[in-house]
């Protein structure tokens, strides 16, 4: 089996990727797929030319879920925000440093005064 799977890796193509990343997520070959999404998000120029492919469309048709591993491999996923509600228990002992970095963390305004940043994390907890 791993000599099928490295001449497929070794003859990867373009044209071709779409294709073979479909069958190794069909065939349940970990070792393929990881391959072959590498080689689609190996640079911008190849994953463009991957996307006029008519492979492309039937991915796009056939096995949609599979655009997010792609798009994973293109581009590495950002730090997710911790959840709103996993706030400190005694948020007025923090210092104004320590509620900005939560705000930061959380995509959220860190301007204002101590009672505005403890307002604006309570919000963001409770919604």
């Amino acid at each position: 089996m791993q000599r099928c799977i490295e001449d497929i890796a070794s003859s990867l193509a373009e044209d071709t990727a779409c294709e073979r990343l479909m069958m190794a997520d069909l065939l349940g070959l970990a070792d393929l797929r990881l391959i072959v999404l590498q080689f689609i998000g190996s640079s911008r120029e190849r994953l463009a030319n991957i996307q006029v492919t008519e492979g492309y469309s039937r991915l796009v048709d056939q096995r949609p879920r599979l655009l997010g591993d792609i798009l994973a491999q293109a581009v590495k996923p950002g730090k997710r925000p911790p959840p709103a509600s996993d706030l400190p228990e005694h948020l007025d002992a923090l210092t104004v440093a320590a509620l900005k970095q939560l705000l930061a963390d959380r995509g959220l305004p860190v301007g204002g005064n101590k009672a505005a940043l403890l307002a604006r994390l309570r919000v963001s907890a409770a919604s």
